[in-house]
């Protein structure tokens, strides 16, 4: 992820790890963000790749592909 993109997902509120793993992320913000992980996901199948999305506790995501999980939870 480029320093342009992690800069709009800091002006939104979003919190990405040093690593990218996991983000952190405001309710408000819940549709966007979605959007974006399932974006990931078919990207990801039309280049050949196995990646799949869980919803966990809570409603968090996890998203496990090739290169490991990033989870996404939700702030209050």
């Amino acid at each position: 992820m480029t320093l342009k993109e992690r800069l709009v997902l800091r002006c939104l509120g979003i919190k990405i790890s040093d690593d990218g793993m996991r983000w952190t992320a405001p309710r408000k913000r819940q549709e966007v963000v979605e959007r974006a992980f399932f974006r990931v996901v078919d990207n990801a199948w039309r280049e050949g790749k196995d990646v799949e999305v869980n919803r966990a506790a809570g409603g968090s995501l996890r998203v496990t592909g090739p290169k490991g999980t990033i989870t996404l939870r939700w702030l209050p």
